[in-house]
């Protein structure tokens, strides 16, 4: 019997496929993860000027005298001592907030 010599080229041309399709995955990767980061900066950009936005808003007196603080991770006003609002029991506002 006379045996082929099997130079494995056709495993050679799949294995240089291969390294193109990574290629592209890598690049299309690169991408989107530039992407993401320019989207981060833009996010951190605009709560940073919502949040310079609300102390102008909202004065730290004004602040004080409703017992509320500014919490600046979540850009959200939080009012510190909730018995001032109602009354235990009751739907009405009370008159000094």
């Amino acid at each position: 019997m006379i045996f082929k010599k099997n130079d494995g080229t056709i495993w050679q041309s799949i294995s240089d496929m291969m390294t193109g399709l990574m290629m592209i995955f890598l690049f299309v990767c690169m991408g989107f993860l530039f992407q993401m980061k320019e989207t981060a900066a833009r996010y951190e950009k605009i709560k940073n000027q919502i949040h310079q936005d609300l102390i102008d808003e909202f004065k730290p007196e004004e602040m004080a005298r409703l017992g509320a603080r500014l919490d600046e991770e979540d850009l959200r006003v939080v009012f510190v001592s909730p018995s001032i609002f109602f009354a235990a029991g009751d739907s009405t506002v009370n008159p000094q907030f």
